[in-house]
C-alpha cells in the first residue's frame, strides 16, 4: 500500500569538506544499507556549490518500508549538519498519518547554541540569554538563516523591532526558501502599521509553505487582517474563505482562530455589500464558542443585527437590544432610528 509523502527542507554541511563526507556516507547507505529503496536521488537533492542538502518540495507515492528508510537517512545525514531542517508527512485522503522534523542535534557550537537559545526564546525572562546563545551560534556558522530567524523573535518580544527585521532580512537573505521568516518579519511590519510590506511578506510566506504546515494558514489569516487595514476587503475575504473552509484538528493553532476568521469575514462582506454571506459569516461565530480573538459580546450580536437588517431579514432589532445590554459601544447609531 502506498502513501502521499511529500517531504520539504535544507541541511547544511558548512564546508566542502564536511558536504564530500556526507556525499559519500549517503551514496553507502543507499546502496547497502536501505537497498535503493528511498525517495531521494542523489543528483536531484544535493548542491555541492552551496555544500547542502536541499529539498525544495518533493511529491511523491511511497509505501511506508521506503518512508521509513527515507526518515531513517535523512535523520542520519543531518548529524552532520550544522543547521537546517526538513520536514516529512504521510497523507491519505488529506488526512496526516505520519509527521517527522529532522534537525543537527550535535556537538558542533553552531547546533548546540541554536537549540539552547531557541529553548531560552521559549522562557520569559530569559530573552538577554537567548540572545547570547544566538550570537554564538551565528558566529559558529554565519549563514545560519534558523538562528538570524529565532535572534529575530526575540528583539520582537523584546520590541526592538528594528532589530527584529534586520534579523528576519538576514535570515532571508541566507535561505530565501522557509516561510518563517517572511511571517515573522510581516508582523513586525503589521506592528508598525506598514500593512503594504506586511502583506507582501504574509503572501511570501504563504508561497514557502504547504498547507499541512499550521504557519500557511497563519500567514493566510495575518494577511487578510493587514489587507483590511487597507480596506482590500475583497482579497481580504478570498484569503479567510482558504481559511474557514479548511478544517482544523484541535492540536493545529490555527483551530483557536476559526471564530476570528469568520468575525472578520463578516465584516468584509458587509464592507462589500454582500450582507447575506454576512449573516452566514456571524452565524458561525455563534456556533464556535471559544477561540482567540478577543471579540466582544456585544459586537457578535452588534454586526449580526446590521447584517440581518441589510439583508432584510428579522431578529435584528433582538440583536441591537442584546447588544446594547452587552455595552457594545456602537449600537446607539442602528437603534435611534427604532427609537421614535
Amino acid at each position: 500500500m502506498t502513501f502521499k509523502t511529500i517531504i520539504k527542507g535544507r541541511l547544511e554541511f558548512g564546508s566542502t569538506k564536511s558536504y564530500g563526507k556526507v556525499v559519500k556516507m549517503f551514496q553507502w547507505r543507499v546502496e547497502n544499507f536501505h537497498k535503493n529503496d528511498v525517495l531521494l536521488n542523489e543528483e536531484e537533492c544535493f548542491n555541492e556549490e552551496d555544500s547542502v542538502l536541499s529539498i525544495p518540495r518533493l511529491i511523491a507515492q511511497s509505501s511506508l518500508k521506503t518512508w521509513r528508510n527515507t526518515i531513517s537517512l535523512l535523520d542520519y545525514l543531518s548529524q552532520y549538519a550544522v543547521a537546517g531542517n526538513v520536514s516529512a508527512w504521510q497523507t491519505e485522503n488529506g488526512s496526516i498519518l505520519r509527521h517527522e522534523f529532522i534537525e543537527p542535534n550535535n556537538d558542533r557550537t553552531a547546533v548546540t547554541e541554536y537549540l539552547k537559545g531557541r529553548q531560552l526564546a521559549k522562557e520569559s525572562g530569559k530573552y538577554e540569554d537567548a540572545i547570547i546563545a544566538l550570537d554564538t551560534a551565528i558566529k559558529g556558522y554565519s549563514k545560519h538563516a534558523q538562528a538570524y530567524e529565532r535572534r529575530a523573535y526575540v528583539n520582537h518580544l523584546m520590541e526592538k523591532y528594528h532589530d527584529a527585521i534586520r534579523d528576519y532580512t538576514k535570515s532571508i537573505d541566507a535561505f530565501s526558501g522557509a516561510p518563517e521568516p517572511f511571517y515573522g518579519r510581516g508582523i513586525v511590519h503589521h506592528i508598525k502599521e506598514e500593512y503594504e510590506k506586511a502583506v507582501v511578506d504574509f503572501s511570501d510566506a504563504v508561497k514557502r509553505s504547504i498547507p499541512l504546515q499550521p504557519i500557511h494558514y497563519k500567514s493566510r489569516r495575518r494577511k487578510a487582517y493587514s489587507l483590511m487595514q487597507l480596506k482590500e476587503y475583497e482579497e481580504a475575504a478570498k484569503e479567510l474563505r482558504f481559511f474557514v473552509l479548511r478544517k482544523f484538528t484541535p492540536d493545529n493553532p490555527n483551530y483557536q482562530y476559526r471564530r476570528w476568521a469568520f468575525y472578520h469575514q463578516g465584516l468584509c462582506f458587509l464592507e462589500l455589500n454582500k450582507p447575506l454571506e454576512a449573516v452566514k459569516a456571524f452565524e458561525q461565530v455563534f456556533l464556535i464558542e471559544a477561540g482567540k480573538d478577543n471579540i466582544s459580546e456585544g459586537d457578535k450580536y452588534l454586526y449580526r443585527g446590521v447584517a440581518r437588517q441589510q439583508a432584510g431579514l428579522t431578529g435584528f432589532l433582538e440583536d441591537f437590544e442584546k447588544a446594547k445590554s452587552l455595552g457594545a459601544k456602537k449600537v446607539e447609531q442602528y437603534l435611534v432610528q427604532f427609537q421614535n
